[in-house]
């Protein structure tokens, strides 16, 4: 019974370790790898660019508003030279 345990245990590991053979050939086939690279890369840029807007909306809120300056007044002279 012992000799069953013991080949058991060693089909199973062999059995992992073909599979983890295995996964990173079908990795690197595929460059799931590199995707991943690219796309943490990615995750960090988009990250550093969130807090960056998060200032800028946070500095533009600290600001008073300025109203827009009133448009210039309508005059005889102006409406004729106007565009249609």
């Amino acid at each position: 019974m012992p000799n069953v345990e013991r080949n058991l245990l060693i089909s199973i590991v062999v059995a992992i370790v073909i599979f983890l053979i295995i996964r990173e050939i079908l990795c690197w086939y595929w460059k799931i790898n590199a995707r991943l690279a690219q796309l943490e890369k990615l995750n960090e840029k988009m990250d550093a660019l969130l807090m960056r807007l998060q200032e800028i909306s946070m500095n533009l809120a600290a600001r008073p508003a300025v109203p827009p300056p009133p448009p210039p007044p309508v005059t005889p002279q102006n409406d004729a030279a106007r565009p249609q």
